[in-house]
Order: C-alpha cells, then sequence, then structure tokens
C-alpha cells in the first residue's frame, strides 16, 4: 500500500485542441473535476492549471502525469513528502524530458555538497566550472507557459 501526502500539479504550455475532451476525462475520472466544474475554475493568476490532492497517493498523479508526458504537455508536480519521504519536485519540459528535484521540508533544492565541492576544486576557467555546476544541479527548469485552453462551446455569446 502507497503512502499518501499531498500533491499539486500545474499544467502550462499549448494544450492542442484535439487533446482537450481527453484531459477532462481524465481530470473526471481521477476525481478532480466533477460535473458542473468548469475546467476554468482551476487556472491560476499566472495561466497554468493546478490541481491539487491531499492526499494522494505516493504524492503522485500517476495516469495524468503520464499522458501528459506521452503527449508532451509541459507540468510541474510537487509533493509534500512524508516521514522518511523527502519533497520532491518534478519537472516535465518538452525540449528536457523528465527532471525531478528533491526538496527538504521548506521547499529549497537539495544538492549533493561532495558534487558541488569536486566541481569547484577540479574546474579550471569559470566556463568549466558553470557545466560542472550544472551535471551536478541539474539543467535549469523554465517556468511555465499559461496554458491555451480552447473556447467552451457552451460559453459562446449569443446574439
Amino acid at each position: 500500500m502507497s503512502d499518501r501526502y499531498h500533491a499539486r500539479l500545474e499544467i502550462g504550455g499549448p494544450i492542442p485542441p484535439h487533446l482537450f475532451p481527453e484531459l477532462v476525462s481524465i481530470l473526471q475520472a481521477g476525481g478532480h473535476l466533477y460535473g458542473a466544474d468548469k475546467i476554468t475554475s482551476f487556472i491560476t493568476p499566472r495561466g497554468t492549471l493546478e490541481i491539487e490532492d491531499d492526499p494522494a497517493p505516493d504524492g503522485q498523479f500517476p495516469d495524468l502525469e503520464s499522458w501528459l508526458e506521452e503527449h508532451r504537455i509541459e507540468f510541474d508536480r510537487y509533493s509534500s513528502g512524508w516521514f522518511d519521504t523527502l519533497p520532491v519536485s518534478v519537472h516535465f519540459r518538452r525540449h528536457q524530458g523528465l527532471l525531478d528535484r528533491p526538496r527538504d521540508r521548506e521547499g529549497h533544492a537539495l544538492v549533493r555538497r561532495d558534487g558541488v565541492v569536486e566541481a569547484m576544486q577540479t574546474r579550471a576557467s569559470l566556463q568549466d566550472l558553470r557545466a560542472a555546476l550544472t551535471c551536478v544541479l541539474g539543467p535549469d527548469i523554465p517556468p511555465l507557459q499559461p496554458v491555451n485552453l480552447p473556447p467552451d462551446p457552451k460559453e459562446k455569446d449569443t446574439p
């Protein structure tokens, strides 16, 4: 049996219109969207689509995350962790793939100290150091762009 703890998933960027009905079905099947709910009610001020679950199995949305990754739709997931499981942030970007970053209880990224020390001791130039630190820290992750939801045909203006 899995542990259950808080998770938040943000979806951003372009969502092809032909995939939108399937996304709504997955959200409904996962219990994140109910009959009368409009998906636009989950849009954040940044324009991303945000889903939360407390408690989520292992702090994840496995079906939704797999579907998003399969269709190359960008997302960020933040899981709070529980007891001996550290919080984690998982990011999917079309051009970078799936990137995960362990976090401490305050949400700060965790980095292996020995990797940073080695990078600093063995690199002669600033450019070499930056390249080595990128290997240790991971690549920069660009922020999610606002989603582009297709217009709801039920909400068309009537003359």
